[in-house]
């Protein structure tokens, strides 16, 4: 045991490493994935050579995410070192979260408080999100609504048809608004 160098026990206390500093500097905007692992040879009787994973952070500071790239270099060349494995670190870099627009985000407020008073709540997002390429260009904002269980980003998706139809009716209600507000200025 002591000769192998077994991809996945790196993987284990890599991420451990990652977990326990990651949650020192966690804001509460800070959040960490990881989404995808993929081991080779993938065999039940034959020690890992080489696994690639994916580790996503999200915040609302560039700082912020900036350190956290930092802690995943770090965590990266120690638990090369205290395994004797080999880690290469493919790309990191963190993008400059991008704010939504206030007036736009109070007017979704307004008609969610109208659709479904005392229901809902704003919230950010870090994703990367389609909007984030246009708020640049003009005024953005965006509605979530509710998945079942809480499960996003997965294939087991869903949302009730009751919080999609209350998703559509904040958007019609927020255009509305922005259309009557844009006809009062000319």
């Amino acid at each position: 045991m002591a000769l192998r160098r077994d991809a996945v026990t790196g993987f284990s206390a890599f991420i451990t490493n990652l977990e326990e500093r990651f949650t020192k500097i966690a804001t509460p905007r800070s959040v960490w994935t990881i989404g995808r692992v993929d081991v080779h040879p993938n065999a039940p009787s034959i020690v890992p050579g080489e696994l690639n994973c994916s580790v996503q952070i999200r915040d609302g500071s560039l700082p912020q995410l900036d350190a956290m790239c930092e802690i995943i270099h770090k965590a990266a060349a120690e638990t090369a070192v205290e395994r004797n494995l080999d880690i290469s670190l493919l790309e990191t870099k963190a993008v400059a979260p991008v704010d939504m627009d206030d007036g736009i985000i109070e007017q979704f407020c307004e008609a969610a408080e109208s659709t479904a008073p005392g229901a809902w709540r704003r919230m950010p997002s870090g994703a990367l999100h389609d909007a984030m390429n246009l708020a640049p260009r003009l005024p953005t904002g965006m509605i979530f609504v509710p998945s079942i269980g809480g499960i996003s980003h997965a294939f087991e998706e869903d949302t009730q048809r009751e919080h999609l139809v209350a998703g559509v009716q904040v958007m019609a209600d927020t255009v509305a608004r922005l259309a009557h507000r844009l006809g009062a200025t000319g």
